[in-house]
């Protein structure tokens, strides 16, 4: 049971692990939880598919109101936040750890690419997923060389 106890001061090696792999392969072009993770109470798992024409971003937001969240763009950043809140009752019990979270949450995540007037959102079983078509930019130009 002291496994289980998570004591202050203590790293989830885990944790750790995954902020040098961010930063080894700049997590900053899809969002950077460091510079947000001071704002919130928790940051919710996400997810990015890149299709040929649009970009699905997915995230695990189970116990949330769809009231209770938004989605925004805002200067080239896709902007999700919202709160879970959680009743608590008053028992007797001590508990030793509460895994359940709770609070405000905040992503953003860099996404210049996209076209605003067409993103969509829906919210089904603790999952929102936000669909973001790309802007069709010319791939490819030939660009005249003037005198």
């Amino acid at each position: 049971m002291a496994n289980l106890i998570r004591r202050k001061g203590q790293v989830w090696p885990l944790y750790d692990l995954q902020n040098q792999i961010n930063q080894l392969f700049g997590e900053d072009y899809w969002g950077s939880q460091n510079e947000v993770s001071s704002m919130t109470d928790w940051i919710p798992p996400m997810d990015i598919k890149e299709e040929k024409n649009q970009f699905i971003f997915r995230f695990d937001i189970p116990g949330v109101d769809q009231k209770d969240m938004s989605v925004n763009y805002e200067n080239g950043k896709l902007i999700v936040k919202g709160e879970k809140e959680t009743k608590t009752e008053e028992k007797s019990e001590d508990y030793r750890r509460v895994e359940r979270t709770r609070g405000s949450f905040l992503r953003q995540i860099s996404a210049p690419d996209i076209d605003p007037n067409k993103i969509k959102a829906k919210y089904q079983n603790g999952v929102l997923e936000v669909t973001a078509p790309k802007l069709h930019a010319a791939t490819s130009k030939d660009i005249k060389i003037q005198s």
